[in-house]
């Protein structure tokens, strides 16, 4: 079989299970026992990774996305394929500046692509020196609106706020038929002040009453002030468009302080919860990821990652592990047509054109400004795990 042939039969194959990369069923159908095969010397990819491993947050944010991470790359590099992944890791410690000087790092390492930059704050200032590197960069948590935009080697597979935040209002809406809400947020803080913006805006569209709106500024740790007037205000829902971290308080000190209202918030890990305790049973949130999808590649996902690591994947996991998938998906599709092709200019323009294929975050595409298009999911808390949102199961 010659090699144009080998590459054909390849790509037919990958368009067959695209997206289903990950499931033993279908790496054994990239197996072949051909000596002088190609796929026997695959092309090496150094990936890098800008993700908080130090720091307050570190099991929510940088340890699950590295674990999400580290699980595609082993499942990817067990192909027969004609690529292989190598991650050079970077920590970010949770701040934009971090992000900026791992970027950096990672630019001058010679990487094609830089995955990771957690937060809104980091993507917005690391996405820039990417781009001015033409690094092709990819972050699959932060969500705040038009971050994509900033070039064109930029990308994320989170939903963005104008999008999750938008449809969640609707569903909650429908189901629960609120009319009085408050809302509080991080002023100071860029991810908290996008998802207010797009929050209160739905809310508006759909002729809701915010009795009052409450700030705060990152690091302060006592909201009596702005829980005790919500609490006197007494609305149906309190919305906290902030970011995971942050949560905790909110939901503790509110339920301590008389705050009855139902608690709906832009974003939520497993740790929050755990932390929160009783105050976030019957909590909602607005997310991008369920374990309870039910689609192949989530339950094969689901199940290697409580295999390998002995715990329930967080949604930061998830969509770490469809981000590399997703680029790898891109990497292939390049080389296959012609194997020299392995730049980042080149790996960009294949990644951009990324359109209905299957991931464990369901069928995904990218816009035209590289932010991700797929169906937003709604979640509640109940029995102290996270479950798929539906009036009819809202815990009593």
């Amino acid at each position: 079989m010659d090699t144009i042939t080998r590459f054909a039969s390849f790509a037919l194959i990958l368009g067959l299970i695209a997206g289903l990369c990950g499931c033993d069923q279908f790496i054994s159908l990239l197996s072949t026992d051909t000596e002088e095969d190609i796929f026997r010397t695959p092309i090496e990819f150094d990936i890098g990774l800008s993700l908080h491993l130090t720091g307050a947050t570190t099991a929510s944010t940088g340890l699950a996305m590295q674990r999400g991470f580290n699980l595609a790359r082993d499942e990817i590099n067990e192909m027969n394929s004609p690529v292989r992944i190598n991650f050079i890791v970077e920590d970010d410690g949770g701040t934009a500046e971090g992000a900026v000087a791992a970027v950096e790092r990672l630019a001058k390492a010679g990487v094609t692509a830089v995955l990771g930059m957690a937060l809104s704050s980091q993507v917005r200032q690391a996405f820039p020196v990417a781009e001015s590197n033409q690094v092709v960069s990819i972050s699959p948590i932060s969500a705040a609106a038009g971050l994509s935009g900033l070039g064109e080697y930029t990308f994320r597979t989170a939903l963005a706020v104008n999008i999750k935040n938008t449809a969640g209002v609707k569903a909650t809406h429908a189901q629960l038929g609120y009319e009085r809400a408050a809302v509080i947020y991080n002023d100071a803080e860029f991810y908290s002040i996008s998802s207010r913006e797009y929050l209160t805006a739905s809310l508006a569209d759909l002729g809701i009453n915010v009795v009052t709106t409450q700030t705060y500024q990152t690091g302060e740790t006592d909201l009596t002030a702005q829980l005790t007037e919500i609490a006197r205000l007494d609305p149906d829902v309190l919305f906290i468009p902030t970011r995971s971290s942050e949560t905790v308080d909110i939901m503790v000190q509110g339920r301590q302080l008389g705050v009855a209202s139902q608690y709906i918030l832009s974003s939520m890990g497993i740790e929050e919860i755990e932390m929160a305790g009783d105050a976030a049973e019957g909590a909602i949130t607005f997310g991008s990821w369920s374990s309870e999808s039910d689609n192949p590649l989530n339950r094969a996902f689901v199940e290697n990652y409580r295999s390998t690591y002995g715990v329930d994947p967080e949604p930061w996991a998830a969509q770490s592990y469809a981000t590399l998938f997703i680029l790898f998906r891109a990497i292939v599709d390049t080389v296959l047509p012609d194997p020299t092709a392995t730049d980042a200019a080149s790996i960009r323009d294949t990644l951009a054109m990324t359109k209905d294929i299957d991931t464990n975050l369901g069928r995904f595409s990218f816009d035209p400004d590289g932010e991700a298009v797929y169906e937003p999911v709604v979640l509640v808390v109940k029995d102290g795990a996270m479950t798929l949102f539906d009036g009819s199961r809202m815990p009593e």
